[in-house]
């Protein structure tokens, strides 16, 4: 059946140590990636509820998807904002 996953995902990332100077819980873009890679088709939108400093939505644009962000507190979001502006790596 057309868009049903048909990738193996293992359960170890090789990763880098995450960015922290934005959000002290701030995940590396890696994993984002990788599980969005894997998880997704070619233009999903992908939601992330709690958003942080955004390196979900950064992985998420890099792969070409749609991204849709909610963070409760009001400066992280306008961080997060900010950090999503950013020339993606």
């Amino acid at each position: 059946m057309e868009g049903l996953l048909t990738k193996n995902m293992g359960d170890l990332i090789e990763s880098k140590p995450p960015e922290k100077s934005l959000h002290e819980w701030a995940q590396s873009a890696v994993e984002s990636g990788y599980v969005i890679g894997n998880l997704t088709v070619e233009n999903h939108t992908i939601l992330d509820p709690f958003m942080g400093a955004g390196n979900f939505g950064k992985a998420a644009l890099k792969l070409g998807h749609e991204f849709v962000g909610i963070e409760e507190n009001p400066e992280t979001f306008e961080l997060a904002k900010a950090n999503l502006r950013r020339k993606i790596n």
